[in-house]
């Protein structure tokens, strides 16, 4: 039996020094003799009786955590449990305060005398390894050659899983340790091994005051800052619109000549300037779906309203042109459902409001029109629909009446739930984010109070329902002193 613990933050009693970063001496976990399969291992416990774990007769964790002798706060477990190359191995991210807090891996490794490709099904290549194949490959045996490997003792599979479970937020402190985790968290891997392990976690970006943008890890309850845009003022002054899609973050605005597009990628943790649409426009309705968002409608520099539409692929940078929509419009909101965009709301000139909605099929590469799809008419003062897609299921906001109200499909109608945990009248439906934050409906909103003003981010699952039409909103986070007007805001889920 093999058996690694690694901590790595220094305020945790876990920690260890970073020249000992994967061989802390205390606490050090035990497990009963055995010469047989782990499924035979009933629970395993640490010498200090702090943390004990218990697995079923399949050998599957039971979801039984006992914290005997907690220090300060109670740690948690996180399983990740994987059978590969014929060794059978379980990993947990051991956390305190939601704070991942290092690695407890456990792996039994069966010596069948056979290399590492021949072990593979269907001789699948791990994209990262074969990349960094230069710098040496753990495949947890001993042998010649280097053996810079991410967590000494692992083979390199088992490690990148563990990895891939660890809070996004802390993707920074890792590609410090070393030149292996800095290549590593650069190439973006993990951001797809979480993908198909189903680990994303969501980011909360927003604006709202001149210092610049932030984001909120809800998960962990973290702020961070990001650096300022290398821009020009005028875009630094300017209305802006922001839209996440993939692992980037856009930020569409107008420079002193030009309509401008600067992008901060979670990979190189920086802004670079994004690569013009074929049509610069403002004002438009957008949405994203994986790697790739649309864009439709919208202002051109002149004040034309817009029916084009463009296709933007995160993976390559481009755009791509689309067929144009039946009805031109500014001031609109954009969203996927059930693998399809919707355009709703907007107006076709400075007079005429929209009640119709579009629906572009991306198989097809058709667009339908809907007629009564979003009757709340917008006035030229009012925001654009405040909509997001939970589920599959549509929600929105009635600015005047700070209902939240669900779509009807089948019928073309929306169904009132209940109430917002902010006011969206006061400024005709601007100043606040309506947003999908996973399975949840995310309000970002702010409050005067006896203490200041704040940013409150508010979060209801509406798997949970409405009772006697009120909405349970949970607060996930507030940031302090900087005002009580959101001027952009976008969730990423990588």
């Amino acid at each position: 039996m093999v058996l690694c613990f690694a901590s790595y933050l220094s305020q945790s009693p876990l920690s260890v020094s970073l020249s000992s970063l994967f061989f802390p001496a205390t606490p050090c976990l035990h497990a009963p003799h055995t010469n047989s399969s782990i499924s035979e291992i009933p629970t395993f416990s640490s010498s200090d009786g702090s943390l004990s774990l218990a697995w079923n007769q399949a050998g599957e964790f039971a979801g039984r955590v006992s914290i005997l002798n907690p220090v300060g706060d109670s740690f948690g477990i996180a399983l990740a449990f994987f059978s590969l190359y014929f060794r059978q191995s379980c990993g947990f991210l051991v956390s305190r305060g939601g704070v991942c807090r290092g690695f407890l891996v456990m792996t039994k490794k069966l010596r069948l005398g056979c290399s590492l490709q021949a072990e593979e099904d269907g001789q699948k290549v791990n994209n990262f390894l074969e990349m960094d194949r230069g710098e040496g490959v753990n495949d947890g045996f001993s042998g010649p050659g280097p053996n810079d490997s991410l967590l000494p003792g692992l083979i390199d599979d088992v490690a990148l899983n563990c990895l891939a479970w660890v809070s996004g937020s802390d993707y920074t402190s890792l590609s410090c340790i070393n030149k292996r985790f800095n290549k590593l968290i650069n190439s973006g891997y993990l951001y797809g091994l979480r993908k198909q392990l189903g680990a994303v976690e969501h980011l909360v970006y927003m604006v709202c005051d001149p210092r610049g943008w932030v984001a909120f890890d809800p998960k962990v309850n973290k702020w961070m800052s990001l650096p300022k845009i290398p821009c020009d003022e005028c875009f630094n002054h300017a209305d802006k619109e922001s839209l996440a899609v993939g692992c980037e973050l856009l930020v569409f605005g107008r420079e002193m000549m030009e309509f401008a597009i600067w992008k901060y990628s979670m990979l190189c943790r920086g802004w670079v300037k994004c690569q013009g649409m074929n049509q610069p426009r403002c004002l438009f309705g957008s949405s994203s779906l994986g790697s790739i968002a649309i864009i439709a409608g919208g202002s051109d520099k002149y004040g034309n309203v817009l029916k084009s539409a463009e296709l933007y692929d995160s993976s390559s940078g481009m755009w791509e042109l689309l067929p144009s929509m039946h009805t031109p419009r500014r001031l609109c909101s954009g969203f996927f459902m059930d693998g399809k965009f919707y355009v709703i709301g907007g107006m076709s000139s400075i007079t005429v409001s929209l009640t119709c909605g579009e629906e572009y099929d991306l198989k097809t590469r058709n667009w339908r029109k809907i007629e009564g799809m979003y009757p709340y008419v917008n006035e030229g003062v009012q925001a654009p629909p405040l909509v997001a897609v939970v589920d599959n299921q549509l929600y929105a906001v009635e600015h005047v009446t700070n209902m939240v109200k669900k779509y009807d499909k089948e019928k073309n109608t929306w169904n009132e739930l209940g109430r917002l945990p902010v006011r969206a009248d006061s400024s005709n439906g601007w100043g606040l984010a309506f947003k999908a934050c996973g399975e949840q409906l995310l309000v970002v909103g702010g409050q005067r109070g006896p203490e200041g003003e704040a940013i409150v981010l508010s979060s209801w699952c509406p798997k949970s329902g409405v009772r006697n039409g009120i909405i349970d909103w949970q607060v996930l986070g507030v940031k302090e002193n900087v005002g009580v007007f959101v001027y952009n805001c976008a969730v990423m889920g990588c």
